[in-house]
């Protein structure tokens, strides 16, 4: 995963999430997990997909984080 962190004179947050699944000649492929919102802090982008949630998982992430369309801090 690539987490990418946007920051501002108010602060610093998460703005998007990137899964890192190949390569296409020297074009890295990503699916975006989660994009910037209207207001530049990461929302549900693209499904995550089934094995990596299941990682994700058994490390403590909750997948009902990515069902909030408006972000998980709201």
């Amino acid at each position: 995963l690539v987490v990418y962190i946007s920051k501002s004179s108010e602060g610093r947050w998460v703005s998007s999430v990137r899964q890192v699944v190949g390569a296409d000649g020297s074009t890295v492929v990503t699916n975006e997990l989660f994009r910037p919102g209207h207001d530049g802090r990461a929302v549900p982008g693209v499904p995550v997909p089934h094995d990596l949630a299941a990682v994700l998982s058994s490390h403590g992430w909750d997948s009902m984080m990515h069902e909030r369309r408006e972000g998980w801090w709201q």
